[in-house]
């Protein structure tokens, strides 16, 4: 009961604190997952080929900060609007593009880069036409192997896919680089509808056709010691021209001054020599 005016409250006692409740989950039961939306991700960039360093690939952030250095950028011809040549020398568009295409050597194994390969007919001129559905890269090895060597055939698809098959009885399949390094680009060029040489192609298997491959005219060894002679002789003469040209330009100078100091003293001489006033006292 209250006592006076004022009205005394019990004191409250602090509640227990609540635990954390755990959710259990039988096994083979995990917790159901809610979806999630990501965004979509940006596409990656592309990289960038250098043909003239191995094949090296610029990654695409080098890419840009080549090209804002100044670098330039040059379009390859479109593949569908390459038209057919009826000499045995492609022209520089088809050129361009099939080096552009494969990147390297097309024989399994091979990474010669294509800006030092050959240009091989798949299906030999005349017979098969000069046209990019009928070009590939080769290196010099491999070529001569390819057009010397018997049993050494090859089929080539419209997109440059290669189908090779060796003397030892294997058969390898190999696409061009491009394919894998922009898979979006096509490369496919249809074979050419004009009318086809009637010429027939020249005999690929029959014996003694290795030996007419070319022969080295020197060993290795020779055609090394034969480049580090040249080599010393090159650097041997631009030394002596560059000495020359430094002699010339000291002889130059030395020439300059010679004159400028018969210059300055031509000229002392033609001024006229200060009066000689004598002992007289100031004012003259």
């Amino acid at each position: 009961m209250p006592n006076g005016p004022h009205t005394h409250r019990p004191t409250p006692h602090p509640s227990p604190r609540r635990r954390p409740t755990l959710h259990r989950h039988r096994a083979g039961r995990p917790p159901p997952l809610r979806p999630l939306n990501p965004p979509p991700a940006a596409p990656a960039p592309r990289p960038a080929v250098i043909l003239g360093l191995r094949g090296a690939v610029l990654p695409p952030a080098l890419l840009a900060e080549v090209l804002t250095r100044g670098a330039t950028t040059r379009i390859v011809v479109d593949p569908r609007a390459l038209p057919l040549n009826p000499g045995y020398r492609p022209t520089t568009a088809q050129d361009e593009f099939v080096r552009c295409r494969d990147l390297t050597c097309r024989v399994p194994g091979c990474d010669r880069p294509a800006i030092g390969t050959d240009l091989d007919h798949s299906n030999p001129w005349p017979a098969g036409p000069t046209h990019p559905s009928n070009l590939n890269d080769k290196c010099r090895l491999h070529h001569l192997l390819k057009t010397f060597w018997e049993n050494w055939t090859e089929q080539q698809q419209p997109d440059g896919t290669l189908h090779l098959s060796t003397p030892t009885g294997h058969t390898y399949t190999t696409r061009p680089l491009s394919a894998l390094l922009f898979p979006t680009w096509t490369t496919t060029t249809d074979p050419p509808a004009g009318r086809q040489p009637t010429r027939p192609a020249p005999p690929r298997h029959h014996p003694g056709r290795a030996s007419k491959m070319p022969r080295r005219q020197r060993t290795r060894a020779q055609n090394r010691a034969a480049y580090i002679t040249a080599a010393r002789q090159h650097n041997a003469l631009q030394a002596e021209l560059d000495r020359a040209a430094e002699q010339a330009a000291a002889d130059k100078r030395r020439n300059i001054r010679r004159k400028t100091a018969a210059a300055i003293d031509a000229m002392k001489q033609s001024l006229d020599p200060p009066s000689d006033y004598g002992d007289d006292p100031p004012p003259f």
